[in-house]
């Protein structure tokens, strides 16, 4: 069997008709909106594209973060973790406070004075804490 035999370019009519369909879809794009292009419009045609779009950056806030709090002289903020039935017994005795004063303590007082009255308890306070340690650890 012998090799295929190569083919040269078509030559004569033919050859106009192959060249003309061999152009791509692109070409003949270009070549049709070159007709009608206006002197004025120098910029070539441009098609969309199925590109992946750039991402839009975050929003930002609609409202801008509060300035941080002032605290007044001689108060302080501060956070403290507690169990939940601590911080339930808590607040309510603040509110027993509150309305045995007809609400004339603020929060803020109510809660100084309840710790500042645990504090002069803190030897006593100690002396449960260190019982209820020695017990977990004997298993009394």
């Amino acid at each position: 069997m012998s090799a295929a035999k190569k083919l040269g370019p078509p030559k004569g009519a033919g050859a106009a008709v192959e060249a003309a369909t061999a152009a791509t879809e692109a070409d003949r794009i270009r070549k049709l909106s070159s007709r009608y292009q206006d002197d004025r419009q120098a910029e070539a045609v441009t098609w969309p594209t199925t590109a992946t779009p750039t991402p839009v950056p975050a929003l930002e806030r609609a409202t801008p973060a509060r300035p941080p709090r002032v605290e007044p002289d001689g108060m302080t903020r501060r956070t403290y973790y507690l169990p939940t039935t601590a911080a339930e017994t808590l607040d309510a005795a603040v509110k027993q406070i509150q309305a045995a004063t007809g609400n004339q303590v603020s929060k803020h007082a109510a809660l100084a004075a309840l710790i500042a009255a645990g504090v002069g308890q803190v030897d006593e306070v100690t002396e449960q804490l260190r019982g209820d340690l020695l017990r977990a650890l004997t298993g009394e």
